[in-house]
C-alpha cells in the first residue's frame, strides 16, 4: 500500500443473510452504571486528598509548637518535628486505607 492511500475494508451482505445488520439512531447510553461510581468515586477522593494535604500542611506547624515537639513555645522546626509531622500525615492515609479496605465489599463489581 502506498502512503498516503486510504484503505478501507466494504463488506457487502451476505447472499444467504436475510437481514442485514443495522444501527438504531435512538441508542442511548447506559445510566448509572459502575463508570459513574468510578468517576464519582475518583473525584471525591481527588477532593479529599487535595483537602487534607492542604489542611495538614497548613496547620502542621502549629501543630508542632503545640505539642512542643521541638521543646519551644515558639519553634516548630527540627528533626523531631518533621519526623512527626511526615507520621502524622502517613498516619492519616494509612487510617483512610484501611478503612476502605474494611468497609468494602468482598467482590469488585
Amino acid at each position: 500500500m502506498k502512503a498516503g492511500h486510504d484503505a478501507r475494508v466494504v463488506q457487502s451482505p451476505a447472499q444467504d443473510d436475510p437481514a442485514p445488520l443495522t444501527i438504531s439512531k435512538k441508542t442511548t447510553p447506559p445510566r448509572g452504571g459502575i463508570a459513574v461510581w468510578a468517576v464519582a468515586a475518583a473525584v471525591l477522593s481527588s477532593f479529599l486528598f487535595g483537602y487534607q494535604t492542604i489542611v495538614l500542611n497548613t496547620c502542621a506547624n502549629l501543630i508542632a509548637v503545640e505539642l512542643q515537639w521541638c521543646d519551644s513555645d515558639w519553634r516548630s522546626d527540627c528533626s523531631r518535628s518533621n519526623f512527626y509531622i511526615g507520621l502524622v500525615n502517613a498516619s492519616v492515609y494509612l487510617g483512610a486505607a484501611f478503612g476502605a479496605y474494611f468497609y468494602g465489599r468482598p467482590r469488585v463489581f
